[in-house]
């Protein structure tokens, strides 16, 4: 299963590189064409920065792993932003 989110960010290249450094001491991470591609466990995804936003993309096999890869990515992503009120909206 695919879901997609966005998250509204002044710095979204910023928050998607600190996103990499952080997960790269832990699972494979990889850059290709300016999207953040990171492999878990339970799933992958992918960030995109963008003009005003970083957009966000799951992959996950089961409904218990997209569950957790989604709020593993939503927290990570409002902890590293760095903006106040920062929240990922789940398309």
């Amino acid at each position: 299963m695919i879901v997609e989110g966005t998250l509204p960010s002044a710095e979204p290249a910023a928050l998607a590189l600190r996103m990499a450094n952080h997960f790269g001491h832990k699972v494979p991470v990889e850059t290709r064409n300016g999207i953040t591609h990171v492999e878990t466990a339970f799933g992958s995804f992918a960030l995109e920065p963008q003009k005003d936003a970083l957009g966000i993309r799951l992959v996950a096999d089961t409904e218990p792993d997209r569950q957790r890869l989604q709020e593993v990515v939503s927290s990570h992503l409002a902890r590293f932003a760095r903006e106040p009120g920062a929240s990922v909206v789940w398309l």
